[in-house]
């Protein structure tokens, strides 16, 4: 069985859990515990959402102009522009990165 500490590290432990452990956590995830639970699990993940959201928009960033600071592309980093994104029914907001192509000086969807 794995069970997270304090620090939220693993630890393996070779010892079958308590009776008392068991039915407090199906006490926890059934009965009118449970749409809390769900609740606190989908804004624990929320944020992580986002990051993963963010960071797939600099990869494509990254794909089309490049590294920052890098002066090799005629398609540039251009600043940013509010946007939102749908997570968990939420609509969050986002800023979503622009890039231009220097030479037909048009924004690159």
């Amino acid at each position: 069985m794995i069970i997270l500490n304090k620090d939220a590290e693993r630890i393996k432990m070779n010892v079958a859990p308590s009776k008392a452990r068991v039915e407090a956590y199906h006490e926890l995830v059934s009965g009118e515990h449970e749409i809390n639970h769900h609740l606190m699990m989908i804004q624990a993940l929320i944020p992580l959402g986002l990051l993963a959201v963010e960071e797939a928009l600099q990869q494509e960033v990254c794909r089309l102009a490049g590294e920052r600071y890098s002066h090799d592309s005629l398609l540039k980093r251009w600043g940013s522009n509010p946007g939102s994104v749908y997570l968990g029914n939420q609509k969050l907001s986002i800023k979503v990165p622009r890039v231009r192509d220097l030479k037909s000086k048009q924004e690159v969807p």
